[in-house]
């Protein structure tokens, strides 16, 4: 398949102005725009993937909420409440980012794939990681591996529940 960027090079308009301006579309633009086309043109071939309805109306928080000890978010009348897990004594904190959001995507589209209550992670970490899309090749402080180990202890100990809240007033119900 021709890539947008060549697509886009090819049209005469497009030349005259890429001569005065920077490129139209950045290589990650380009990346995406190419899969959505991708998907577009055959939606059979893309894997299927699943997520709980609640996930999706409240979802985990994006960045640490800090040293609080319930965090809550509420869409509509949903009401997601994480509590964070301890493990010998410590508390962990809560799980946040793009990892735990990405082991509940993976853990729902497996459920739902294989039909069972028992999920297999893999025989390692490293195949884990690869079935994450994660790169299990490097170490040290900052890598997937290391983080994924973080976020997976918080994720699986943490105290998550949902709720339906009704006729709450707004105000009475901020998102912390």
């Amino acid at each position: 398949m021709e890539s947008l960027g060549d697509i886009l090079k090819s049209m005469p308009e497009v030349k005259r102005i890429a001569k005065k301006r920077p490129p139209i579309v950045t290589a990650a633009q380009e990346k995406l725009i190419t899969a959505s086309i991708a998907i577009r043109e055959n939606p059979d071939a893309v894997e299927r993937a699943f997520m709980a309805r609640q996930l999706v109306q409240c979802t985990l928080p994006h960045s640490n909420p800090g040293n609080v000890a319930l965090w809550s978010r509420r869409n509509g009348n949903s009401l997601l409440t994480l509590q964070p897990g301890s493990k010998g004594g410590k508390l962990l904190g809560y799980p946040y980012g793009v990892l735990p959001r990405l082991l509940l995507f993976w853990l729902v589209t497996e459920a739902v794939r294989e039909k069972r209550r028992r999920i297999c992670l893999g025989k390692s970490l490293s195949q884990f990681m690869r079935q994450l899309g994660l790169d299990p090749g490097r170490g040290g402080k900052r890598s997937d591996a290391t983080r994924l180990k973080n976020q997976m202890d918080r994720l699986f100990r943490a105290r998550i529940s949902f709720e339906r809240v009704a006729n709450v007033a707004p105000d009475v119900m901020e998102e912390t």
